[in-house]
């Protein structure tokens, strides 16, 4: 008749899924929850302070103000702008 493996005693088998029972160091649990929320919360804090391109503000071009007065179309393929 060929041994049949019985499950393991429930203790066992809690252990055995958290890790193999006690806990060796590492960070805690409720520590790898909280340390995402402080870091959304201070880019947050830093999007509101700086702006949306107020990283990025040393590195763009003056902007150019042009007014244009007046379009001719003397002759046909021809555009006078002033």
């Amino acid at each position: 008749m060929p041994k049949v493996d019985a499950p393991p005693p429930p203790e066992t088998r809690a252990r055995r899924v958290q890790g193999g029972g006690g806990r060796t160091g590492g960070v805690p649990l409720w520590l790898k929850g909280v340390a995402p929320l402080v870091l959304l919360a201070g880019l947050v804090a830093l999007f509101i302070k700086v702006g949306p391109v107020g990283v990025y503000r040393q590195s763009f071009p003056p902007v150019e103000e042009l007014t244009i007065e007046r379009i001719r179309l003397p002759a046909h393929g021809v555009m006078e702008v002033a």
